[in-house]
């Protein structure tokens, strides 16, 4: 069942109304294996999306081992290179003490069965989109990230902090809203 924010997202897309978005690490990594990755880069990049950015995100990138092929292209750079097409340096988001507090009331908030070193990168990337009010996180990351339990703990911390909550959807919904 497709959600109300995804038909307001197509609804949005034929109105050319810029979204800012934040693509979770996992997405670049499905780009990456797309039939077509350039092709996949180049709708993202000439689309409504405005996409940000966290150095949580390109440090996870970085830390896909160098050696990793996919095709003929090592996998590293390629999630790098697409990483900073789409990313602009000004929206490069850093972390800062605020969203540290904001992931760490996350933290303390959720009550499913992962760890915070589990859950760290994950409640700091939402963290960033709340602070900086994205309207949407792309993820796959059903388990941690996009779970029931995470999902009410980022409602609870962002309505204290009067933060709004982005949305959340998967890689195929993003990508047929292109």
């Amino acid at each position: 069942m497709k959600s109300v924010f995804y038909s307001f997202l197509l609804v949005v897309s034929g109105m050319n109304a810029v979204l800012r978005v934040m693509l979770d690490t996992n997405i670049y990594g499905f780009i990456a294996v797309e039939k077509n990755p350039a092709d996949i880069l180049e709708r993202i990049a000439t689309s409504n999306a405005v996409v940000c950015g966290s150095t949580v995100i390109r440090g996870e990138l970085r830390d896909t081992p160098k050696k990793k092929v996919v095709g003929r292209r090592k996998l590293r750079l390629r999630l790098l290179s697409s990483y900073d097409l789409l990313v602009s340096d000004k929206r490069n988001y850093d972390v800062n003490e605020l969203i540290q507090k904001i992931a760490a009331e996350y933290n303390e908030n959720y009550k499913g069965s992962s760890s915070w070193k589990e859950l760290e990168n994950d409640f700091l990337i939402v963290a960033t989109a709340s602070f900086h009010g994205l309207d949407l996180v792309v993820s796959e990351d059903e388990k941690t990230m996009k779970s029931a339990e995470a999902i009410k703990a980022y409602e609870k911390v962002n309505k204290k902090y009067e933060l709004r909550n982005p949305e959340f959807i998967g890689f195929q919904a993003f990508k047929e809203s292109l």
